[in-house]
């Protein structure tokens, strides 16, 4: 069925107003794609809420058995799947790092020591120090009669000398113990250091020609002659 044009004019103007043809099948086209748009969507919809809805249905047990063993079988296989991955995660190899290579300098030092006799008794020892085999010091060490150390000397062959001697003296009627320390350095003004024990090896200093920093390396030095220092009794 056709639908006519009409026209007709406005009294008094001669404005004409046109109105399209328009088919049949033009309408019936138009429509069957809104349609097809409708159901697309509505499908859509439908398909999901179906899926969803048979989901919770399983897990509730409204689906039959077969259905419910079709949706757990695949639930079942994608656990599975996600634990073989979780295991092959956890066994991969840790990466171990590597340790690195240190070279150590090994210092090719040693000592010769051999006793001073004299009259039949051992009234010192001497010590000769070597690095690569080549002598870098001469130590020696003399003793009293008890056997205790009184005098270290120590030359070294680039021309530093250290001498370390221990005298008795008395102070008001009390004795003390004095190590007196002398330096001669390979180069600079020479270096003194007295150390006045007393009774319990508390010291005080009678006397000091060096920096404050070289006291402690002075103080190890006493030490490692085996001369026991106790409590500090100078302020600095």
């Amino acid at each position: 069925m056709h639908i006519e044009k009409i026209s007709f004019s406005a009294s008094n103007i001669g404005v004409k107003t046109h109105k399209t043809k328009t088919t049949e099948s033009e309408y019936k086209n138009e429509n069957t794609q809104k349609n097809n748009k409708s159901k697309y969507i509505i499908g859509t919809a439908v398909g999901i809420a179906a899926l969803t809805g048979m989901v919770i249905a399983g897990r509730k047990g409204y689906l039959g058995e077969k259905v419910q063993n079709i949706l757990g079988k695949g639930i079942k296989k994608s656990k599975e799947i996600q634990n073989k991955v979780n295991i092959a995660q956890q066994n991969e190899p840790v990466p171990v790092k590597q340790p690195v290579e240190t070279k150590e300098i090994i210092k090719n030092t040693h000592q010769k020591t051999k006793d001073i006799i004299k009259d039949g008794k051992k009234i010192g020892v001497e010590i000769q120090e070597y690095k690569n085999d080549n002598l870098i010091c001469t130590i020696t060490k003399t003793f009293d009669d008890n056997q205790n150390i009184n005098i270290i000397n120590e030359k070294y062959t680039n021309g530093r000398n250290i001498e370390i001697k221990r005298i008795k003296v008395n102070h008001n009627d009390k004795d003390y113990t004095v190590w007196k320390y002398f330096e001669m350095p390979e180069k600079g003004s020479s270096k003194s250091m007295n150390f006045k024990l007393d009774e319990n090896n508390d010291y005080t200093f009678d006397l000091i020609c060096v920096y404050p920093n070289e006291i402690e390396a002075i103080k190890q030095k006493l030490t490692d002659n085996g001369i026991k220092l106790g409590k500090c009794l100078t302020n600095l």
